[in-house]
Parts: C-alpha cells; structure tokens; sequence
C-alpha cells in the first residue's frame, strides 16, 4: 500500500494509533476528489500488506482487495498482482451448516424495547410527515415500490416516506443525549437520502428506518429508535419475513388470511409484543430468506443465517412451520419473478385456513405482477420405484429422489438417507411455478432439493394445496 501512494497526492493525518500506524489521506482512485480529496484513507503498517478506506464509496480491505475495488480483477488475479497466495476454496458441504441446540419456549425471554422520548416522537412524526408528502413526488421512490408489488395506496396506509437528500440535525434538539466525536465536535443526528420506513406504536413513531438511495449498509436506523418490530395485524396464521418491505407486500396481498411480522434480519428475536402475539397464534409460517451458505473462516465452518433462524422458530415455537420463499432468497424476489405469493402462501397453510381461504375468494394479485406461459413441470415424470407405495425421480445433478403420499413409506426412505418429497410437496412446487420460466422453474425445484439435503428428517411445510383437494 506504501508504493501506491508513493509520488500521489497523499498526506500523512495522523503519526499512527496503537494497532493502525501512521494514516495517510489523499484522493479516491475510483470516485476521486469530486466529493473531497482526503476521502481514501491508508494505513501502511497495518495487516500484511495495509489496509484502506474511501468515506465516499464506502469500501475498504486490504491489498487484494484494493485490485478487486480498482481495477475490477476477480480474486485470484488480485492476488497474483499483490504477490500474495489465494486460499483455496472450500467446497459447501450442508452438513456443515451448524444446527442449533434444542430449545423450548420456555427458554427464551423477550425483551421489551426502550422508551421513546416524546420529543423525539414528536420530531419524527414531522419528519414522517415531510418524507410523505415527498414520496409522492419521487418517481424513484415509487419506481422502487412498484417494483416489490407495493402501491402507493399501501404505502399511504404504511406510512411510508421518501427523504430526498442527506439531512442532519443535532441530537440534543431530538431529545437525545450529546455525543462527542473524537475531533471534539458533537456528533449530530444523519437522516440518509432513501426510502423511509417508519414503525408506528399506538399512534406514535417508534422507529425510523431508510433504506438508502446509495452506499452501506443498505438500511439504516436512525439513533433514539428502539428495537420494535413492524406486525401488520394479530391474526390466527402469522407469517414472519425479514425485511418491512416484504411484510407490507404479504400484508396488501394475503392481509385478509394472515397477520406479518418484519424482523429486520434473520438473528432477530420477538420482543414481548410480538411473543405475545405468536404465542397466541395457532399457525406460524417462517419465511426468513433463504440466504446463500457463506464460510466463517474463523469458524471453519458454513453458515446460513435464514436457516438457523428458521430453526430457532421451530425450536421455539411449537406451531412454527418453515416455508421456504420459491424464487428468490425473500418474498420481494419472487414477487419479481412472477411467483404467485398468495398461491404459495396458501398451499403452505394448514387445511382449515386454506377452507378460510376458499371461502373468502382468491384475491386479486397486484397487477404489476409479471406474467408467464404456463412452463413444464419443474421435476422431471417420475419412474417405478424399487420402494412400495413410492416413485423415483431422476434428479439433474444424476441422483435420484423419491415421491410418495404415504407416510410409513416417506419415513422408511428418511430413515434410509434418501431425498423424499411428499406427494403435497410436488403438487405445491408445480402451483407455485406455473408463471416462471424453465429455467427458473428448474431452478426453483433443485433450490428445494438443497433444502431436502440439509434438513432431512422434517417436511418443509404442511398442509395440503389446492390441487391434492381437488383430486381427493
């Protein structure tokens, strides 16, 4: 890092803290100086080969990093040019992916979220205001929700906003207590430019959100919010999501079925509310995202965050059912590849709220949703099976799965260590796949098959779909 910014426009800031070294300053070899020319900060000594930070692009790493963020290379080539050795990849092998101990309800105390001054409310309720007037204004705020299936109706009913540009406000003015900066200065309040989320608690803000135009992290909260989650109504069947936006589309398309609570990540737990509220549910669907498997190279070991916190739900909550999102990693992807959520979300209820659901009609989806011919099946036609009351299906990948409505028979392949889908199972998949391409039909069944490897000894939702009743 020393003979990068050998001969360049840098300037030593600081002799060097414990631990960091001397800090040298100058301009962004991306972004450059339109925005300031001491944004790209570097610490020589620090690490191996020194690390760096750009405030405007909000990036930073190491060496090879820097080749990856400068000059675009993929990682290997980065560090062949920073004279460095690759660490080899580690192939994903699913049972590596931790489980979680078992717990029971009685295990976990919620907690109860802080108490919102009532002059930050009152400032916040403005803002809200303010940001929801704009909204109505900002073809990219409202480009955005559309495209998650969100009208600006609902967004109306929600409350949401849109903060046009970078604000700042001092925090003793919002009710909150000073905080001094290392410079000296008092740290203010930053309300970024974005999408703005607010969570509303007996009339009152309890939380302001942003999911910003640009730059990480993605959401932001702003200080003096506490810890509440967004439930968009108490109901019989809740479903839980992760993101306020995913929430509030099942909400505007299955709100009349079911109640949706916004955890904001996957490690999130209830607070006392919201365990009042599922505890007195008689069906939870979990939805958290089905996040890609990344490697803890501290841990050794594999870690998907949607699937441990699914299994928290489980193990927490007897009447938790897991219902993966088809399509996409959260309900906002599949409503983007033309899934029919409410198809989806039915076929995983329980059989008397899908009776609830018949009687009431099926609603109409949002009319921003894609539509495609009807695809093949998604599973290939199944053959005999050396296995009674079963068949087998060849998988793409050369293995082989097997399909049965019976239950002695589904336990006899778990016990064996096959991949087995219920009949409901399939029947689900082909409902729910109808308006998607081959491709992410395919795609879509072999996301299920993963699925079925790691967790082998459960079904992954219940309840049967439409199409198993209608055929008895």
């Amino acid at each position: 890092m020393r003979l990068l910014i050998s001969g360049q426009d840098f300037k030593k800031v600081s002799v060097g803290k414990p631990g960091r070294g001397v800090e040298y300053a100058g301009p962004c070899p991306v972004c450059g100086g339109k925005k300031g020319s001491d944004r790209f900060h570097v610490w020589p000594d620090q690490g191996e080969n020194g690390t760096w930070w750009c405030r405007s692009c909000d990036k930073g790493g190491d060496l090879v990093e820097f080749y990856r963020f400068r000059d675009g290379l993929g990682y290997h080539d980065a560090c062949r040019k920073a004279g460095v050795e690759a660490k080899k990849a580690v192939a994903f092998d699913p049972t590596t992916v931790p489980s979680r101990k078992k717990t029971t309800a009685s295990d976990f105390q919620p907690t109860a979220p802080s108490i919102i001054p009532l002059t930050w409310a009152d400032h916040a309720a403005k803002f809200v205001a303010y940001c929801r007037q704009n909204l109505q204004e900002s073809k990219q705020a409202t480009a955005l929700l559309e495209n998650r299936g969100i009208s600006l109706e609902t967004a109306k009913e929600f409350n949401l906003g849109y903060n046009s540009q970078d604000a700042y406000r001092s925090r003793e003015s919002w009710g909150l207590p000073t905080v001094i900066k290392e410079n000296g200065k008092p740290r203010k309040l930053w309300f970024p430019a974005g999408l703005v989320i607010p969570l509303m608690v007996d009339g009152r803000v309890s939380r302001l959100r942003v999911r910003r135009d640009e730059g990480e992290p993605k959401y932001y909260v702003i200080p003096g919010s506490n810890s509440e989650i967004l439930v968009t109504r108490q109901a019989e069947a809740m479903v839980v999501v992760e993101s306020e936006l995913d929430a509030i589309l099942m909400a505007s398309i299955a709100g009349d079925l079911v109640g949706v609570a916004a955890m904001g990540t996957a490690k999130a737990k209830p607070t006392e509310a919201l365990h009042r509220i599922m505890s007195a549910s008689a069906c939870i669907i979990v939805c958290l995202d089905s996040d890609e498997p990344k490697w803890n190279e501290d841990k050794q070991r594999w870690e998907a965050a949607g699937q441990e916190g699914c299994q928290w739900w489980l193990q927490n909550y007897r009447q938790a059912i897991r219902l993966p999102v088809i399509g996409g990693k959260d309900p906002g992807d599949a409503f983007k590849a033309g899934v029919d959520l409410r198809k989806w979300l039915i076929a995983g209820l329980p059989p008397r709220f899908q009776m609830l659901a018949e009687s009431i009609g099926q609603k109409p989806s949002s009319s921003t949703i894609k539509t495609a011919p009807v695809t093949p099946d998604p599973l290939p036609q199944s053959e005999p099976s050396p296995y009674d009351a079963c068949a087998s299906m060849p998988l793409p990948d050369g293995t082989t799965a097997y399909v049965t409505r019976d239950e002695s028979a589904w336990h006899k392949l778990t016990v064996d260590g096959e991949i087995v889908f219920s009949e409901s199972e399939i029947l689900r998949l082909k409902e729910v796949t109808k308006s998607m391409t081959p491709d992410e039909s395919a795609k879509a069944a072999m996301q299920l098959v993963e699925i079925k490897r790691t967790i082998k000894a459960s079904y992954i939702c219940a309840g049967r779909s439409e199409m198993e009743v209608a055929h008895g």
